[in-house]
């Protein structure tokens, strides 16, 4: 019976694993993520970053914390671990859509434009970088035209994402200027 409380939830399970192997790296990563799934993002700041202390080489750690540090709008620190992230994990699109968007608030365009065409690269249907690759082309680039290939592959893989409606009135515009 007492067993069966450790696994009402994943942080109590976690805490019980991280107890019984506290110089454990896994228990402090999977009670990280677990502090994260039901919104204490303070704690799971502070696992991580006792993780980070150990080993700061783990893919996951440096790319959770960066994006709880991104929330939190600790921008700086989240541009690290996402730099980080991408060198340990080169192929995981997500690592070099969230450094592309980064980058584009930034106004390093170039920075922005390398990593999200990486993302792409990596994987085409990429609806997120392909819409902020739009977002380059149009507004820094000033090429509506290539803006509006983009915006529009973007719109095709998630028609009902959040900008949707700005996307399409973008592509319009790009119409009108060619």
């Amino acid at each position: 019976i007492e067993r069966n409380k450790t696994w009402t939830s994943e942080v109590s399970l976690w805490t019980d694993t991280l107890k019984k192997s506290p110089k454990k790296i896994r228990p402090m990563i999977n009670l990280a993520r677990a502090h994260t799934t039901v919104g204490n993002f303070d704690l799971a700041v502070n696992y991580y970053e006792k993780v980070m202390a150990l080993n700061p080489n783990i893919f996951a750690t440096n790319f959770n914390l960066g994006n709880l540090y991104l929330k939190s709008g600790r921008e700086e620190d989240a541009l690290r671990l996402f730099q980080t992230a991408a060198i340990l994990g080169p192929k995981i699109p997500e690592v070099h859509g969230v450094l592309g968007e980064i980058y584009l608030k930034k106004k390093e365009i170039e920075l922005a434009e390398f990593h999200l065409k990486r993302a792409v690269e990596i994987k085409p249907n990429y609806a997120f970088a392909m819409r902020n690759l739009g977002i380059v082309n149009y507004f820094h680039f000033k090429k509506p035209k290539e803006a509006a290939v983009y915006f529009s592959r973007s719109l095709s893989i998630d028609p009902n994402q959040p900008e949707a409606d700005n996307i399409r009135i973008l592509i319009n515009q790009a119409s009108e200027a060619r």
